[in-house]
């Protein structure tokens, strides 16, 4: 994985994801340290969480949310970055809940 591959994904994307209760903003912010991606994701609530698990493959992208409010969700973001790189769409598996779409772009 080289380092334009990475560069892609960082900076600060706003995302919608199409849940069951309608559409939920937030926003994904990435960061880098030395090889590792990094950053966090803050929901409509204004509760900020960590990300983890970053890996990028070529147009794919994958990243875990864990949400501690209203209860605490594991939430695994798969996705693919459109052709100019500013937008990403795919599914996000909310802990029991199912498997729900979302689209995600850059600021």
């Amino acid at each position: 994985m080289s380092n334009s591959e990475n560069a892609g994904l960082e900076g600060k994307w706003n995302l919608v994801l199409k849940g069951p209760t309608g559409k939920q903003p937030s926003t994904l912010v990435v960061e880098r340290s030395g090889d590792a991606l990094s950053g966090s994701q803050l929901g409509s609530q204004g509760v900020a969480t960590p990300i983890s698990d970053v890996v990028i493959d070529g147009m794919k992208v994958s990243w875990v949310n864990t949400v501690t409010k209203p209860m605490t969700l594991k939430i695994v973001f798969t996705g693919e970055f459109a052709e100019d790189g500013n937008t990403i769409s795919g599914k996000a598996k909310i802990g029991f809940m199912g498997t729900y779409p979302f689209t995600a772009t850059k600021e």
